[in-house]
């Protein structure tokens, strides 16, 4: 097993920052965006990234198209077939 990615880890965390409020919000509970940050921050970026996108989708939070672009770039630096991201959150952008 490899050990854990960190050079994204800044780069994630303000994804999870950037939707402290929709995360919150979506799943009722006031801390889920501080967890999520802790997973990213102290556990592995790419772990914490799998489940932003995942909360994203099951909670359908709309993104931005921008915040879509950034969520496939970051996923290629992660070794993501491009389907991962799309599948996940492409239905959910909200268009300008």
């Amino acid at each position: 097993m490899s050990p854990p990615r960190t050079d994204l880890t800044d780069q994630v965390a303000r994804e999870v920052q950037d939707l402290t409020q929709p995360l919150n919000r979506a799943t009722g509970i006031d801390g889920t965006a501080a967890t999520l940050e802790r997973i990213v921050t102290a556990i592995d970026s790419g772990l914490g990234f799998r489940f932003l996108l995942r909360i994203v989708e099951a909670y359908e939070i709309p993104v931005t198209e921008t915040l879509y672009t950034r969520y496939r770039a970051l996923g290629e630096r992660f070794g993501y077939d491009g389907s991962q991201i799309t599948d996940a959150v492409e239905e959910l952008v909200e268009h300008d």
